[in-house]
């Protein structure tokens, strides 16, 4: 589906406008038509003596789907049999729940397997991030290789969260 981005010299604001299925030379006429009747349809009004300028040139495509299983991608991949043996060592952070600094154990993100399930506190490195898992909260892995977490109901009131700030007030 073609469509333009387009306005009157001068304005601000572009209104987005659909276009014959091809273009060509001689195609003026038509986009000139079809800007005219959107601009109607919008402002019911047109200035025929004011020039057009196209913005934005827009084209959407679609295709058949393809099937792709994504869990594919990571065949070959090598994962720890636990997740113990996805710990790479250990490290101090602040947890809030505890009102201090613990030693939490730091895994390896991309040795943790589908459907492995880890605990806070604790820290997961990759890469591209680092996700923290404060007290209360579960990471797990899909089948995807997606980090969930859960937050254990870190927030409101009766979480360990809560509890721990309540306790220091």
């Amino acid at each position: 589906v073609l469509s333009a981005d387009m306005r009157y010299e001068g304005q601000v604001y572009d209104i987005e406008v659909p276009l014959p299925a091809s273009l060509s030379r001689d195609s003026e006429a038509a986009i000139r038509a079809s800007f005219a009747e959107e601009y109607t349809r919008r402002y019911a009004r047109v200035y025929p003596d004011s020039e057009i300028q196209l913005t934005t040139l827009r084209l959407r495509a679609a295709g058949p789907e393809a099937e792709i299983d994504l869990r594919t991608l990571y065949g070959a991949r090598e994962f720890a049999d636990s997740p113990e043996e996805a710990v790479k060592g250990r490290r101090r952070i602040y947890e809030p729940a505890a009102g201090g600094w613990v030693e939490v154990p730091v895994y390896d993100r991309y040795a943790l397997a589908p459907g492995v399930e880890i605990s806070g506190p604790a820290v997961v490195e990759e890469r591209e991030s680092t996700a923290i898992l404060w007290t209360g909260c579960t990471g797990s892995i899909d089948e995807f290789l997606n980090l969930r977490i859960q937050t254990g109901g870190m927030h409101g009131t009766g979480s360990a969260l809560a509890e721990a700030a309540e306790a220091r007030a």
